[in-house]
């Protein structure tokens, strides 16, 4: 990621789920809504809706300030509706209300999700499926209204990366049309399990993760994240929802920033260390090279003192976020440690490119490829030839492999100042 060069939205709903609701009021805390505008929209499109009134107020959910969305509803209370008519509403309402071709998309794309969802619980499919929540007037407000939200902020528009946090989705039961079913929801589970969006339990016992709310919530993120991700915040909105809870504030907070400015690459990765002072040498080499084979991206062996002034040593790797699972168990199966450290670290990085290069050497040419390493700014920091490279022109000329890398060093140099 080039830090300076992109916005951020990090969608935060680890403390009390997602529902639609509540991420229309986080996004009017960010973004300014004619929610009058918005309303008339979704009501002029929806063939059963009679009268909408919806507002964004400031409220508070245990003493936090947030912004809530308080409406007045009249509509007619059909039992059955398809999936095309809610699409079509939805659809109606964002060409109203001027959304990008991006936007459309978006906003037809989580109805989509839902139907699919229904479709799947009910072994139905999607033009057979009876709508009942999914199809009620609000719940096209809330579909409709994110999407006119988030365009209006460029989200479909600019550089904006989006990014979201696991979703809490509550515990115990909630009551349905066809009975009492375990929370997370059918139809909010098989949306999550769909788009392999992790979710948590907790931290109450109710239903905190609605199925409008997750469809929001995949078709948008880009990338999950456990922790916040880099950012300097520009706004930050709260929004509410309906229920009160004692122990937690009902809010789901959204941040809208930006990368730090500074001229480099940035990227998360986490770091696994053990302590290892029983372990023989060969053992070790070989756990070393295994971790390699299985995607770490580096594995350091550092000499310590242990407990009774043992000597031993660290095994230190770094690796991607979705792999870190799969080294730990290496460790724990080959050198039977007894704990391992996991931990997050940001890194601040070179952007690092290989370039072939045609060298000539003792009148015949060879090809090298070189490692470039440069700030954002387009400033070369580093070049160094590749060692293999190196190695197969040195056996060729028979030449020391030291006086084959400072001839190549110092002509890839000069043409890289050149270019």
């Amino acid at each position: 990621m080039k830090i300076g060069s992109s916005k951020i939205l990090y969608i935060d709903s680890t403390q009390a789920g997602i529902a639609g609701d509540m991420f229309l009021a986080a996004m009017s805390d960010i973004v300014d809504i004619d929610m009058k505008v918005l309303a008339d929209a979704v009501c002029e499109s929806t063939p059963w809706c009679k009268k909408l009134d919806v507002d964004a107020v400031d409220g508070f959910k245990n003493k936090f300030r947030c912004k809530e969305i308080k409406l007045a509803l009249e509509e007619e209370h059909a039992h059955k509706r398809d999936g095309k008519d809610v699409i079509n509403a939805v659809l109606k309402s964002g060409s109203k209300l001027s959304l990008s071709d991006k936007a459309l998309e978006y906003a037809k794309k989580v109805v989509e999700t839902l139907l699919w969802a229904e479709s799947r619980i009910h072994g139905k499919s999607m033009d057979e499926v009876h709508l009942h929540e999914i199809g009620s007037t609000d719940t096209i407000l809330d579909i409709a209204g994110v999407s006119y939200a988030l365009d209006k902020l460029g989200v479909f528009k600019k550089d904006i990366k989006v990014y979201g946090s696991p979703v809490a989705v509550g515990g115990g039961y909630v009551e349905m049309r066809h009975g009492r079913v375990s929370v997370p929801a059918p139809a909010t589970l098989e949306i999550l399990s769909k788009y392999n969006y992790p979710f948590i339990g907790g931290p109450v016992y109710d239903e905190l993760a609605t199925p409008t709310g997750v469809a929001l919530l995949v078709n948008i993120v880009e990338k999950v994240l456990r922790y916040p991700p880099l950012i300097k915040p520009l706004k930050v909105g709260y929004g509410g929802g309906m229920k009160e809870f004692k122990s937690v504030p009902n809010i789901i907070r959204i941040v809208y920033g930006e990368d730090d400015e500074i001229p480099f690459l940035h990227d998360k990765v986490y770091v696994l260390e053990t302590n290892i002072d029983d372990l023989d040498d060969e053992t070790i080499g070989y756990t070393l090279e295994k971790l390699y084979n299985e995607g770490a991206r580096d594995v350091s062996i550092i000499p310590v003192t242990t407990k009774k002034s043992r000597p031993g040593k660290i095994i230190k790797v770094l690796c991607d976020e979705d792999n870190y699972i799969n080294l730990v168990k290496i460790l724990f199966d080959e050198t039977g440690t007894l704990g391992v450290r996991v931990y997050p670290v940001n890194r601040i990085i070179l952007k690092r490119e290989i370039i072939p290069y045609n060298v000539v050497l003792s009148g015949k040419q060879y090809k090298v490829n070189i490692k470039v390493a440069k700030d954002n700014l387009g400033r070369v920091i580093r070049v160094k030839p590749e060692y293999s490279d190196l190695v197969y022109i040195s056996k060729k000329l028979k030449k020391p492999l030291r006086i084959v890398r400072e001839i190549i060093y110092e002509d890839v140099r000069k043409r890289i100042e050149r270019v």
